[in-house]
């Protein structure tokens, strides 16, 4: 009996949680493109960074955040996840190590339109079972190079992150949709709550899942 494992597993790092308290300044981006409709929404193929900034003394040169989309489509539904790094004090000059492109499309914000980050929240999918795919070939087979040899059963041990919400004091939110791998998607103040989120199931994807809060900071 063959076995297929398809995994995946996506969290957000503790040292997100260094926003918290802190202002956006600007997102940046290498390429992107905006819609100015109710909620604003970013479009970019690129990785993005978060730049924020802070007037009180104990943080003088607050960090910036980098955001890597990740993911595909898989037998077992979308595996999509963001990786985050926390970088230092942000420098215009900054290039992505080897393809050495400027993040020179940045969307600047206004603190007086979103405040200081008060909640930074993870939405995603948990999944964990072995599905029986022997008898089931013609179902199964587009996933799969023609001429493959198809698997009896598929193990499925998926965890991803495929909402970011970050919420402002002013009560607004913006939130960090993975749109495919390098591909991402802002929604940027919106007044819906990560609750009403995963109950629309439209808003985040093609097909309907269990979509659940999976980590809060705040």
């Amino acid at each position: 009996m063959s076995t297929l494992a398809i995994k995946c597993h996506y969290e957000i790092p503790l040292a997100l949680q260094d926003a918290i308290g802190l202002e956006l300044n600007a997102i940046s981006v290498v390429n992107g493109s905006v819609f100015l409709g109710d909620p604003i929404s970013l479009n970019c193929c690129s990785d993005a960074l978060f730049l924020f900034k802070n007037e009180s003394s104990w943080m003088p040169d607050p960090p910036s955040f980098q955001f890597v989309s990740k993911g595909h489509e898989s037998y077992a539904g979308n595996l999509y996840g963001i990786e985050i790094t926390k970088l230092g004090k942000p420098k215009y000059e900054l290039r992505k190590p080897e393809t050495n492109p400027f993040y020179n499309f940045d969307l600047r914000v206004s603190s007086r339109n979103f405040g200081k980050v008060v909640k930074i929240v993870g939405i995603g999918e948990v999944r964990k079972e072995d599905v029986i795919t022997a008898g089931q070939e013609e179902e199964i087979e587009c996933f799969f190079p023609k001429g493959a040899v198809l698997p009896d059963v598929i193990s499925i041990d998926k965890r991803t992150l495929e909402v970011i919400g970050f919420q402002f004091d002013t009560g607004k939110w913006l939130y960090i949709f993975p749109d495919d791998e390098g591909h991402f998607r802002f929604e940027i103040d919106s007044d819906i709550f990560p609750e009403e989120r995963i109950s629309n199931w439209e808003t985040i994807d093609d097909e309907p899942k269990p979509l659940q809060i999976l980590q809060v900071f705040e």
